[in-house]
């Protein structure tokens, strides 16, 4: 069953993005998604909703935890609660910018009811990582 909702793990490509990395990922797996969102020209809505996931695990791992982070994250979270670089949280700001902006994920919640819901987790990441 397809799953899709304006929350940032209420969507299918990123619980299967989260799900993978909490079974064998790193840090690294998490700057490699949010470095083809800040270079790519065209965003496509799947690329968006997985670096967005990226970026909330970043906005996690610097003490900003989202309230609904999914248990495997958290788990996750807690096996890898060491600093990430700067650099990393630059790129998470950035990519959450350029799909809130720029993207055909934000083309697809305008056309929606839900949209204001979107924009406004897309405003608290930002301030989650602001904060950091």
């Amino acid at each position: 069953m397809a799953v899709w909702g304006p929350g940032h793990f209420e969507n299918d490509e990123a619980q299967d993005w989260a799900e993978g990395l909490t079974q064998a990922g790193d840090e690294t797996a998490l700057k490699l998604v949010l470095e083809v969102v800040t270079r790519e020209r065209e965003l496509a809505s799947t690329e968006c909703a997985i670096a967005i996931a990226a970026a909330e695990i970043v906005a996690g791992l610097k003490g900003q935890p989202s309230d609904s982070l999914p248990e495997s994250v958290r788990h996750w979270l807690a096996r890898h609660a060491k600093p990430v670089s700067d650099e990393i949280v630059r790129l998470a700001r950035h990519a959450v910018n350029r799909v809130r902006y720029e993207s055909g994920l934000r083309d697809l919640w305008s056309e929606v009811d839900d949209f204001d819901r979107w924009e406004s987790g897309l405003s608290g990441l930002l301030a989650r990582l602001e904060r950091i």
